[in-house]
Formats: C-alpha cells, sequence, structure tokens
C-alpha cells in the first residue's frame, strides 16, 4: 500500500480528471469479506487522499476463485465502506449476481469484474 504523501504525490502529477484505481492487498481477509474492518479502514483512510482533486476511482478488490456468494455478508462489506466505489474481481460463479450489486442500497454500481 502506497503512502499518503506518495498517493498526494501522484494526483499532483496527472491532469484534472485523471483517476486512479486502487486494488486492495491480496495478503488481506478481504479476500473472503469476512474479517477485514481494521485492514480495510486503515486502506480506506489512506486512498481517501485522492478524493481531494475527485483523483480516486474504483477500488479494486480481488476475491478468491471458490468465493460463494452470501448476500448479508456482501452487503455489510459494502455499507462498511459506502462512500467508496468498489469493482470486485474473481467472483466465478455461483459468485455475486451483478443485479444484487447494481440493487443493494449500500452501493451505488458496484460491479463484478469477470475474468476471462
Amino acid at each position: 500500500m502506497p503512502t499518503e504523501s506518495a498517493l498526494l504525490n501522484w494526483a499532483k502529477s496527472v491532469p484534472e480528471g485523471f483517476r486512479f484505481s486502487l486494488k486492495v492487498n491480496q495478503q488481506s481477509p478481504h479476500q473472503r469479506l469476512r474479517n477485514c474492518e481494521s485492514t480495510l479502514k486503515r486502506f480506506l483512510e489512506v486512498a481517501s487522499v485522492l478524493n481531494d482533486g475527485d483523483h480516486l476511482g474504483p477500488i479494486l478488490v480481488q476475491l478468491p476463485p471458490n468465493f460463494k456468494f452470501d448476500r448479508p455478508l456482501l452487503e455489510d462489506f459494502l455499507l462498511f465502506a459506502a462512500r467508496f466505489r468498489f469493482r470486485l474481481r474473481g467472483a466465478h460463479p455461483p459468485g455475486i449476481p451483478t443485479n444484487v450489486l447494481r440493487s443493494s442500497p449500500a452501493q451505488d454500481g458496484a460491479l463484478p469484474v469477470r475474468d476471462r
């Protein structure tokens, strides 16, 4: 994870309208969306410095290939970090139905990114 000062330097070096998409560390417990509050909280605190100047794009979360869809777990995760946009990668079937993410009151437009 880059430092806050590194992210601020990145933001200074790009034109207006440029957005960074950050990927949450794969070693974090976020991979199963369980027990990840403290790790994710620190990540989002650091990432939020890019909100100044609107330089923060979606945050990529890599899910394991065997991730099983659990609607309450997913909604809790998205509520925890509701002010951020996420892209969930690697949710293989049964995975995460796109319509569930689009209809979630916690997340406006979080979409899974499926590997081909």
